[in-house]
């Protein structure tokens, strides 16, 4: 029998069609994987979006999710639910990506994080493709899209649920993150960093301006194309 494809397989497969996607739509996003890095204790294995955000941990098989019980102390399920904002964030903000696995494919599902602890009875999941479907999504202006929590809100999230990590009194994982987009320049790809997601944001944002501004003086004509940056 072929063994399964492992997580991070999965993951890169995950972020490849979703820049494929999001680039087809000229709807892209900023991706930060942080799996087997220090951060990944903190953060997550990845951090996605822009304005609104999300962080996904990876599983194999659905049968999996169980194992992440074991990262969290006695009445962490219970905190997910009960304190203000923390149950919010969560169902927005905070997902598990596991795999199907058949013969000749897979097929990649999304669940909320709550759903490993089993909290309201067993949660549904919905495949990739449409999560994909929902990120690259063009949104209506005055409305908040129906995914994700603002950048702050998941970082304060992610660092308040620390304090029911197990074997976490060391702080490990609390490293600062060097955030990533690519944007286009002048043809060609640039990698641009920052020391948070807001300020990535703030910075992809003027150099699209700058890169617009350059065409135009160039070709004396109005370009409307999306931002590249994801």
């Amino acid at each position: 029998m072929v063994s399964i494809a492992y997580e991070n397989q999965l993951l890169g497969a995950f972020i490849y069609a979703l820049g494929y996607e999001g680039g087809r739509k000229g709807r892209t996003l900023p991706v930060n994987l942080f799996q087997q890095t220090p951060l990944d204790r903190s953060l997550g294995d990845v951090v996605l979006g822009a304005q609104r955000c999300m962080a996904i941990e990876f599983k194999r098989r659905q049968a999996d999710i169980r194992g992440e019980r074991k990262k969290w102390k006695p009445g962490f399920p219970e905190a997910l639910m009960d304190i203000a904002g923390w149950r919010h964030t969560s169902l927005l903000g905070h997902f598990i990506c596991f795999g199907e696995h058949a013969a000749t494919r897979v097929d990649l599902h999304f669940a909320q994080y709550l759903s490993a602890f089993e909290l309201d009875g067993r949660a549904d999941s919905f495949s990739a493709s449409d999560l994909i479907e929902l990120l690259t999504r063009d949104v209506s202006p005055g409305k908040e899209p129906s995914w994700g929590v603002p950048p702050q809100v998941l970082f304060t999230y992610l660092e308040d649920i620390r304090t029911f990590r197990v074997n976490d009194s060391d702080g490990s994982g609390g490293h600062a993150a060097t955030w990533l987009t690519v944007s286009a320049v002048d043809g060609q790809f640039q990698l641009l960093a920052a020391p948070s997601l807001d300020a990535l944001l703030e910075r992809d944002a003027a150099t699209y301006v700058n890169e617009q501004g350059s065409s135009a003086e160039e070709t004396g004509d109005e370009h409307d194309t999306p931002s590249p940056g994801f």
